[in-house]
Parts: structure tokens; sequence; C-alpha cells
């Protein structure tokens, strides 16, 4: 009778707490959305700060920011510490990522990286991942609740504002030199071509015009389903449909496919709405859009990029089939990728082989979808949510096709929308969840009645 007591006192001690604290919950509120703010912004101008504090020799600096941005990527794990309760069907998977992870640090310092580089791969390699698995979990989830709706309108359309508006200035004030980008200064050798056709490939805050395409391709999408799936109101439409306009034209500034191919899948995913249930459908649209991609290419493009990706899949195959230790072993952390004097690939599926060997990018790829699936199943559990269900699913697919044809592997572009899937996760689950623990408050005060 005692114990019954203590379980009816502290169930109206929660619910008399709830009701007093509405202006406390509301400054918190706004005190984490502008945190999210903030860190929005950070991660578009981390590229500069990251260039300008190595190349001018500020490590200290340069140390601080690297740190920060670990930081901001690991959150969900470290909030995961608090929770300590891993779910089943993520223990292999950590598991096998842990294995992937182990092989490629030994071998990659087996075959001469420095400690330094094979740490920073490793961290490219699994950032992301860790961040994307773990904020599915509830301390992440009940974080990310705080955000206020607003401010992710807010910080989405002012990164975008920014970013466009230097991608102009860029563009317009272009006149053949290349000391126009922020970063010409600082590398020696631009490794990339920055002119087509007579114009520049405007890079934006970014370092590369493929970056500021797919940021712009990324803006667009979200702009165009806020335009879709918001409210029907006449102001709010011309104002969604004038930034998806305008994140067109900095589109277009990029010169680079690959923001339109985002737009395309998102239009496909438009006109499958009614397969919202099904999580196999999207992925075989999407390799079929990447399949007559390599089809276009190979039978009717001259451009020497285009062609060049299929030479770089056709040396694959050679090196594959004359060193069968590729089929299973890579070169390891460190030793891959265009800051590296080895191998470097435009396309993140051909560096993870030669980093991990093919059947352990096989299995590194894999983990991916099948996180894409979870997140998946989180996101359709609730039609209030379809914005950001719709949003995440493009952000996905849309990954999966970038792999084929380029390398964003640790790239911050990828970061800043994995961070506006993660607030997705926490306003669309955070509602069934909600509702289930108001379920089960229920049932137990009614037990409660019943015990007296």
């Amino acid at each position: 009778m005692q114990e019954d007591r203590v379980r009816i006192e502290s169930w109206r001690g929660s619910l008399s707490d709830s009701k007093n604290t509405p202006n406390d919950r509301g400054h918190l509120n706004f005190g984490f959305s502008l945190i999210f703010l903030l860190v929005m912004l950070y991660l578009v101008f981390v590229n500069f700060l990251v260039v300008y504090f190595k190349y001018n020799h500020q490590y200290i600096s340069y140390f601080i920011v690297g740190i920060l941005t670990m930081f901001i990527f690991l959150f969900p794990f470290l909030r995961f510490l608090v929770y300590l309760r891993i779910k089943k069907s993520d223990i292999i998977d950590i598991l096998l990522l842990g294995i992937i992870s182990t092989i490629g640090l030994l071998t990659g310092l087996k075959n001469g990286a420095s400690l330094f580089s094979a740490l920073i791969s490793l961290k490219d390699y699994t950032l992301f991942y860790l961040f994307l698995l773990f904020s599915r979990y509830r301390p992440v989830i009940k974080f990310f609740k705080n955000i206020k709706l607003t401010f992710i309108y807010f910080a989405m359309i002012s990164i975008f504002l920014l970013n466009f508006s230097y991608t102009v200035w860029m563009y317009l004030n272009f006149r053949g030199d290349l000391n126009i980008l922020w970063f010409h200064e600082y590398y020696q050798n631009l490794y990339f071509n920055y002119i087509r056709n007579g114009h520049l490939r405007a890079t934006g805050f970014f370092d590369t015009p493929i970056q500021n395409s797919i940021f712009f391709g990324f803006t667009t999408v979200f702009f165009l389903y806020s335009l879709i799936y918001g409210p029907k109101k006449v102001l709010y439409s011309i104002f969604m449909f004038f930034l998806t306009f305008l994140s067109i034209s900095g589109l277009y500034m990029t010169h680079t496919r690959i923001g339109f191919v985002i737009i395309l899948i998102a239009l496909i995913m438009i006109f499958m709405r009614k397969f919202r249930n099904s999580s196999i459908l999207p992925f075989i649209i999407t390799l079929s859009i990447v399949f007559f991609s390599f089809f276009y290419i190979i039978l009717f493009s001259k451009e020497p990029s285009a062609v060049g990706r299929i030479f770089q899949y056709e040396n694959l195959f050679n090196k594959l089939m004359g060193n069968k230790s590729l089929l299973y072993s890579g070169y390891g952390f460190g030793n891959v990728g265009p800051k590296t004097k080895n191998i470097a690939a435009d396309s993140a599926i051909i560096e993870s082989i030669y980093t991990f060997g093919l059947f352990w990018a096989m299995v590194y790829i894999l983990l991916f979808i099948r996180l894409f699936k979870k997140i998946w199943k989180y996101l359709s559990r609730i039609q209030s949510g379809k914005l950001f269900f719709e949003f995440s699913n493009v952000f996905f697919l849309s990954l999966l096709y970038i792999s084929f044809f380029h390398s964003l592997v640790g790239k911050v572009v990828v970061g800043i929308f994995a961070v506006f899937v993660s607030i997705a996760l926490s306003k669309t689950y955070n509602y069934g969840y909600k509702k289930e623990n108001i379920k089960q408050n229920a049932r137990i005060h009614l037990n409660d009645k019943l015990s007296l």
C-alpha cells in the first residue's frame, strides 16, 4: 500500500512539474535553438577557417576548429554515453564498423601513412555515420526536440543567403583571374578545373564547385518541399518560390551538374508519394539513374571530366584483376585521396575500395544503406513530418548517387544537411514517442486507481 502511494505521488509530482515550468521550458527551447543556428553558421564557414588557420600557421586555432567540429558531430554519441543502452539492431553494425576501422588504420600505418593522416582519414570515414546512427537514440531526440521549427527554417535560409550572396559576388566579379577564389593563395596546385566554357565555377564558401552545387541542390529541394508540403498561405508560398528560384540560380553559377541530379531525384520522389511505404523502390530508381548516367557517358559524352570517371572505374577493375589482395585488403587510412601522394579518385566508392579492399568496402557501403533504412523506418511512422521525411529520403538517395561520381568522404557539406536529418528525427519520431508516453502514464494512473 505504501509503495502504491509513492507511485501515485510521483505521478502527480511529474504532472505538476510539467505545469509549473512553461516559461523555463520556453527559455530553454530558445537557448537550444540559438545554439543550433550558431552551429549551422559555423559549419558554413568551417572550410574557410580550416584553410586560413592551417596555411597561416596558426596551429592552435586550427586545432581548436578541428576539435569543435568533431565535438559537433560526436555530440549524439556523447549523449548516448549518458543513456548507455544500445539498440540490438545496432550491435552488429557498430562491431562491423569497428572491425573495418581497425583494419583500415592498421593497414594504413603498415603501408606508410603517418598516424595523424591515418586518424584524419578514420575520422572522415566514420564521423557522419556515428552522428546519424546515434541521432536515433532517446537522449539525442529529447535534446533536439527543444529546437524550434522557426529556427530550423531561419537557419536554412540564413546559411543559404550567406553562401548565395558570396557565390553571386564571386561569379559576377570574375575577370579571368582565379585569385578571386578565397583559397587560391593557399593552395599551391589547384587540382580542380575551376573554369568551364569561360565562366567561373563559383565555389561560395566551399573549396570546390561540386560542394557548392550539392549545397544549392539540397537547399533547392528544401525550399521546394517547403512550398509543396508547407502551409498553403499566399505570402509563404511566394517567399518559398522566390527562395527556390534563387537557389536554382546559385546552382547554375557553379556550372556543375550534380545539384540538378539532386533536384531530379527530389522530383521523382514527389511523383512516388503513393509508394512512400517502400524503402526499396527509391534505391532501385536511384541506381537506375546511376546506370543511365554511366550509359550516357560511355555512348554520348565527350567531356573530359565525365569520360575520366569511366577510366577510373576501368583502372579499378584492372587493378582488382591484377592484384587479388585488393579484393579483401586495401591501402588503408591515410593512403588514398586527393591530399595524399598515392591513389585518388572522383568516386567515394572507388576510394572506399582502394582504402578497405573490395569486400570490406561493400560491407562499409551496406552499413550506410542499413542506416538509411533504420532512419526511414523512424521518419515514416508519422505523417505530420512530410517535409522532413521527404527531404531525408532525398538526402540519402542523393548521397548514394553522388558516391558513384564524386568523393565527399568527410566533406562538411554532407555534415550540414546530416544535421537537418538528425533534427528531422526529433520532429517526427518524438511525436509518436510522446503519444506512447501519454498512453503509458494513463495506464499507470489507471492501475494505481484500481489498486486503491
